[in-house]
């Protein structure tokens, strides 16, 4: 005789998550201390079916204004539709799209745009990722296990606007142009996450760099130089290298080793200046990002804009 089948239609009304209300781990306890905090807004629809030997379906997930913390990292403002096919296990298609306002890692990263497939075997092939940052864009891309205890992944750094990076740094009368590019290795170890020899270097034009205050004068004085000669070569700096070295937890403590080579045109008769200093700072404080005007990119909208819920009979 024929198997049993069955076939049906499935919708998950909005599901709004908050600060003291239902949580993932309310509907799935593993995931208690994996994903807390979650806030926003998700909805399912799709059709499941049942041949007489296995269950499959399709489940398209819409998510709107979503965030949540995941070990060391946080999400903020996840949208997108994501296509679900699920016959054990669950898996997508290529092509999946989700935009993320920010993703705190210790280093703030916004507009983030994530393109994406999660595989039937459990790992997750970022075909693009891509961030900006100080006027610039960092980006990644490279198959994940989500599950491992360690992840490695590199940022590719182009174009970022040394205006715009020396703007997040807190020091009064340092202002400076220039474009920097370069990569960024964060290592994820359990729920710590680290920078490993990053390396921001200047474009072969080189740019200028002007510091003209006082404030912090003991710290550069703590550096070993000549301060009067450090200051009057810093009064305008003509730089041909710039490279930025980072190493360190992205939550704590981290070494910034800065070279720079150059000249002061007013500075004894232009003569070549090469300096290196070293600073150790939270990353979060010394690189800071906002969301100052962030949209949902107009692909993510228009995927959103095509989830239908069936009707209700």
């Amino acid at each position: 005789p024929n198997a049993p089948s069955a076939a049906a239609a499935l919708h998950l009304h909005p599901l709004v998550w908050g600060e003291g209300g239902i949580q993932p781990a309310t509907l799935f306890p593993f995931l208690k201390g994996q994903i807390e905090g979650m806030r926003g807004t998700v909805e399912a629809a799709g059709t499941a079916n049942w041949d007489g030997v296995r269950a499959a379906g399709e489940i398209d997930l819409a998510l709107r204004e979503l965030g949540f913390a995941a070990g060391a990292a946080e999400v903020s403002m996840a949208n997108g539709l994501i296509e679900i096919r699920w016959a054990s296990p669950a898996f997508t298609p290529p092509g999946q799209l989700v935009s993320i306002a920010l993703l705190d890692i210790g280093l703030e990263l916004t507009a983030g745009l994530i393109e994406f497939q999660l595989r039937p075997d459990g790992q997750l092939d970022l075909q693009q990722a891509e961030w900006q940052w100080a006027g610039g864009n960092l980006r990644t891309k490279g198959r994940f296990d989500p599950m491992a205890d360690s992840q490695e992944a590199v940022l590719e750094v182009d174009d970022v606007d040394l205006a715009e990076l020396l703007a997040l740094v807190d020091l009064e009368g340092l202002e400076g142009t220039g474009t920097l590019q370069g990569e960024i290795p964060i290592l994820r170890s359990g729920e710590t996450l680290e920078v490993r020899e990053g390396k921001l270097q200047s474009t072969p034009e080189g740019g200028r760099i002007r510091y003209r205050s006082a404030s912090t004068a003991r710290v550069l004085a703590n550096q070993g130089y000549g301060l009067e000669q450090l200051l009057g070569a810093l009064d305008d700096f003509h730089y041909d290298v710039l490279e930025i070295a980072v190493d360190g937890d992205t939550r704590g403590e981290v070494n910034v080793a800065i070279q720079l080579g150059g000249f002061n045109p007013n500075f004894q008769r232009g003569r070549r200046v090469e300096l290196n200093l070293n600073v150790e700072a939270r990353l979060a404080d010394l690189l800071r990002a906002g969301l100052v005007a962030y949209r949902v990119p107009e692909a993510v909208l228009k995927r959103l804009e095509e989830f239908q819920a069936p009707e209700v009979p």
